[in-house]
């Protein structure tokens, strides 16, 4: 049995228009992106044309003042290098005269206060034993007189 399948002329004519119908529209899809890119790339050439007269001045201004920023920045650049030296040199200097001034005031200043200091806490301190002992003495003399003469020490006569 042989099972094949014929179809009429009138069938393959159909497949054939419905083949061709979609061919010219794949070939219509195609013209028109062709189309529609043109149209965009043309409109946009032709913005770019109209607002680039207006920003070019805007750019070339930029420019000018980039490369005069540049300029500044060129000759300010070794002054405050220079500056910052200067001040790093000042620090340094200034923190050593702190320390010898320091040391002055240490060994010239303050180690002869505190002998002066301390001289001064011996004289006070003899001048106490000093005074300490005349009083004993004297209330011992004092004493030994009330003891003669009949009468309680520190009575005075």
């Amino acid at each position: 049995m042989d099972h094949t399948l014929t179809l009429s002329p009138l069938t393959n004519i159909a497949i054939l228009v419905m083949a061709l119908g979609q061919l010219l529209l794949v070939g219509a899809v195609v013209f028109l992106a062709f189309k529609l890119k043109t149209i965009v790339s043309d409109t946009v050439k032709q913005a770019l044309n109209e607002t680039l007269p207006r920003v070019q001045p805007v750019i070339d201004n930029v420019t000018g003042i980039t490369s005069q920023v540049s300029d500044v920045v060129k000759s300010v650049a070794p002054k405050v290098e220079r500056m910052a030296s200067d001040g790093e040199s000042a620090v340094h200097n200034v923190t050593s005269k702190v320390k010898t001034t320091s040391s002055i005031v240490t060994e010239g200043i303050a180690k002869p206060m505190a002998n002066i200091a301390a001289l001064l806490t011996g004289v006070q301190r003899g001048i106490t034993v000093w005074k300490t002992a005349k009083a004993t003495q004297g209330g011992a003399a004092r004493a030994m007189e009330a003891d003669h003469m009949g009468q309680p020490p520190g009575a005075d006569s």
